[in-house]
């Protein structure tokens, strides 16, 4: 494990975390910022995955699919958005006198003050369960990443099918053989065009880091399943910890890391019945 690839990993996590969450909870904030947190969650997984593809392949259908118009229209939509959440912050500011700079510092003081104690009191009845939930999805993430540091080719040649697929993207070709649901490639493609992310580096390390929403997605179901609120982050778990051979199961933990960086909707079954 060298730096190079650490620093890679933390490229393909943080432009993950910027595409998939920030983008559109900053884009939809009117609409999110009244929501419960697995609605938030749910909803940047599902519509904002929804959005890139349709987004992507539209733009192919038209002809326009190109680094310039990707760039204009993500950023551009996302500024025009982070404007409007601000500007009324602007307006109360410009209402102090200008050289008030006390006044502004205090009123600045009081909205994080006001901010950390929402976020405080939200979270204060279960934060030894968020806690614990927390050490699951970093260990998660950790087991799911560790070959991927120390194996420097893909598993499988479907991968490399897959990696194809997304160079087509870039060419600006959406169906380079035949139709074929581009959920996956879409995202890697605005990650690679977006924040300048090698695409063998996205494919290497996105399965790892999507494990999280993989497992959020399950404890969601599963608070609406048990009555005890550690239940779901015991059988997180169990999951992880089962010696799949012992209880001789279908290999569950690797069949999952081999899947995992081919398929986007693995988590969606377990949304889907959530909210069923």
């Amino acid at each position: 494990m060298d730096l190079y690839w650490m620093l890679e990993y933390g490229k393909v996590l943080c432009g993950y975390i910027v595409l998939m969450f920030l983008w559109p909870t900053v884009v939809f904030w009117k609409h999110l910022s009244k929501k419960s947190r697995i609605y938030h969650l749910s909803f940047c997984v599902l519509v904002q995955t929804t959005l890139i593809s349709s987004i992507i392949l539209a733009m192919g259908l038209f002809d326009i699919l190109n680094k310039k118009w990707v760039i204009c229209f993500f950023y551009g939509v996302f500024l025009i958005s982070t404007y409007r959440i601000i500007r009324p912050v602007q307006f109360c500011i410009l209402g102090f006198q200008r050289k008030n700079i006390k006044g502004i510092l205090l009123y600045c003081r009081n909205r994080v003050a006001t901010f950390v104690r929402a976020i405080w009191k939200d979270i204060s009845t279960r934060i030894l369960e968020y806690i614990l939930l927390l050490i699951i999805v970093i260990f998660g993430m950790i087991y799911f990443s560790y070959g991927a540091f120390f194996v420097k080719c893909y598993g499988g040649f479907d991968v490399m099918t897959h990696h194809q697929w997304v160079n087509s993207l870039v060419g600006g070709d959406i169906f380079p053989n035949g139709i074929y649901p581009e959920a996956m490639h879409c995202f890697i493609y605005c990650l690679h065009v977006l924040f300048n992310i090698r695409i063998y580096s996205i494919m290497k390390f996105l399965q790892c880091i999507h494990i999280m929403v993989f497992f959020l997605s399950i404890y969601g179901l599963l608070r609406e399943i048990f009555s005890w609120r550690y239940s779901p982050v015991f059988v997180l778990g169990l999951f992880l910890a089962l010696d799949t051979n012992i209880f001789n199961c279908a290999y569950s933990i690797y069949r999952l890391q081999i899947t995992l960086p081919m398929e986007f909707g693995l988590n969606t079954q377990f949304l889907c019945a959530l909210f069923l």
